[in-house]
């Protein structure tokens, strides 16, 4: 009954925790310009998408975790895609896989939230703020019990 908060809440791990924090590097095929900015041609483009993710000016209150941003004041999904969100890339570029992917994570996500009750080992929290540096954003392992459902 609550699928579009569900998915909601998957788009705003997206945005909340960016798994590709400076996308994927692109070159410019010919001179070109870029805002005010005049980008020759053979430059490397790396969007930083960390910051469009996190920028006040799109996203209020950009640190904490809040699904409803996507959805409207019916609680349905808002389906105008934002130029502010682009955690599959930017432009003509885009991820191919966006909507396949999409629909693995989301069918994955519910059918272990339909089973399992997920909760931290006793006296330890999950640690949210920490992360491995790299490539790509990776939270630290987390000790996590899964409970089945009844």
């Amino acid at each position: 009954a609550k699928l579009p908060y569900t998915y909601a809440a998957i788009l705003e791990t997206h945005r909340w925790r960016t798994i590709t924090p400076l996308g994927v590097t692109h070159c410019a095929s010919e001179d070109t310009k870029i805002g005010d900015y005049d980008v020759p041609k053979g430059s490397i483009i790396l969007p930083n998408i960390y910051s469009l993710h996190n920028d006040p000016k799109y996203w209020k209150d950009p640190d904490s975790f809040r699904p409803e941003r996507f959805l409207d004041k019916n609680d349905c999904l808002i389906m105008t895609r934002l130029d502010s969100y682009a955690p599959f890339s930017l432009g003509r570029r885009i991820c191919p896989g966006e909507t396949v992917a999409m629909m693995e994570i989301f069918h994955y996500f519910t059918a272990v939230m339909q089973r399992f009750d997920i909760r931290p080992l006793e006296n330890s929290p999950p640690n949210i703020d920490d992360a491995i540096n790299g490539a790509t954003y990776q939270p630290v392992p987390q000790k996590l019990r899964y409970i089945p459902r009844g």
